[in-house]
């Protein structure tokens, strides 16, 4: 077996496990991918952030759920993908919502 996969395998066991500074060093790992695909997809760099740490939360509330630890960065892009969407039907909403205002104000 490949002694980096056994390493990764392992720093995301001990994440599942609890341990808070295991699941940082996780997530720092993947930062790089979130930021990215959230800047090329909403091309601006404070929502991207936002979303990044939106994708981050939700895969600590849900790492427990994770059952095999070398299929974690799949999982955390499925995450990651599943919030975007998120994001792309609020966006829908807010604009048909200024829309129907009529005169360019946001109605709640």
């Amino acid at each position: 077996m490949d002694p980096e996969i056994d390493e990764f395998e392992n720093l995301v066991r001990l994440a599942q496990s609890g341990n808070r500074q295991t699941q940082g060093d996780l997530l720092l790992r993947f930062q790089d991918v979130v930021m990215g695909v959230g800047l090329r997809r909403l091309g601006n760099f404070a929502e991207a952030q936002e979303l990044c740490q939106e994708v981050f939360v939700q895969a600590l509330l849900k790492l427990h759920q994770l059952r095999e630890a070398a299929c974690f960065g799949s999982w955390i892009r499925s995450i990651d993908r599943a919030a975007h969407g998120d994001q792309s039907r609020t966006a829908a909403v807010n604009v048909r919502r200024r829309r129907s205002a009529g005169d360019g104000s946001f109605v709640h």
